[in-house]
């Protein structure tokens, strides 16, 4: 919905322009050869075209920018030991932590980074469908390792993700 107020403000000001260029240009003036009443009506429909779309820009939401991942601020976390706790990682770099029996849990809103981490019993988790999917890909692949618990992914046991019987 928040497209259409652009479209409607663009309508409004072609529609004002052909009017104004038929004012000063003769040969358009005779083509169009609109009658006051006529131009008073393309008027007002100028007008509603350029209130709508001032309404629908003022009242529904902008699409909000994404974040720029190339040149993210990452929050740091350096020499930490996480023990038997969920640990959220959007937005955060991990330097020389210590994660013992956690769940990560990654939403993709943010990049994450981990440097010279140590890892013993650890899952994962996510509220998003996207990051979900990616999981479940990724153990179908054979990419992750097989003790990583992924029982938090409510799509990790689809019948579609187990193996076909022979």
């Amino acid at each position: 919905m928040q497209d259409l107020g652009p479209v409607l403000g663009t309508l409004a000001s072609i529609v004002v322009v052909l009017q104004g260029i038929s004012a000063f240009v003769p040969w358009l003036r005779d083509r169009m050869n609109l009658k006051p009443r006529a131009r008073s009506a393309i008027s007002l429909i100028a007008g509603v075209l350029a209130v709508a779309s001032i309404v629908l820009w003022s009242f529904f939401p902008h699409t909000e920018k994404k974040t720029d991942w190339n040149h993210f601020k990452f929050e740091t976390v350096t020499g930490k030991t996480f023990r038997n706790q969920k640990v959220i990682m959007d937005g955060k770099a991990f330097y020389d932590c210590t994660f013992d029996h956690v769940e990560f849990e990654y939403n993709g809103t943010a990049p994450s980074q981990m440097y010279g981490a140590k890892f013993d019993g650890i899952g994962f988790v996510s509220q998003s469908r996207e990051v979900n999917g990616a999981f479940v890909i990724m153990k179908g692949l054979g990419l992750l390792n097989p003790n990583i618990d992924l029982s938090g992914i409510p799509d990790a046991e689809l019948p579609g993700n187990k193996p076909r019987s022979p």
